[in-house]
């Protein structure tokens, strides 16, 4: 199984519990036996090395929140507001994950220093 490297915390653990096989996350703790198989995950793609698809994956979500939260309920056509917020919310993913990987990057560069 390749991937890219990438580690995170994606299921729900305060720690980093997700890695990337194959330009998906997988989560760390879904195997029986310790460097046994993984049972979950494969269905996020990794924010590393599959970024565009990724934007992909949460851009009905969060296009959906961003409608709720502007658009009262009844006042406009929800499904259109959402079609048409749903390239903006592509960019606010990428955005999102370009900012994780600047602060990460930093963030390990300060802590090697010291």
């Amino acid at each position: 199984m390749a991937g890219c490297g990438y580690q995170g915390r994606h299921f729900g653990a305060t720690y980093d519990d997700g890695t990337c096989i194959d330009g998906y996350l997988w989560d760390l703790d879904s195997c029986h036996e310790p460097g046994g198989p993984l049972h979950s995950g494969g269905d996020e793609p990794c924010p590393s090395c599959n970024a565009d698809a990724r934007a992909e994956y949460f851009r009905g979500s969060i296009a959906d929140d961003i409608a709720c939260r502007i658009c009262p309920e009844g006042l406009l056509d929800k499904e259109k507001l959402v079609d048409e917020l749903a390239d903006f919310a592509v960019q606010i993913v990428r955005l999102r994950f370009k900012l994780e990987f600047a602060r990460e990057g930093r963030s390990r560069r300060e802590g090697s220093h010291e």
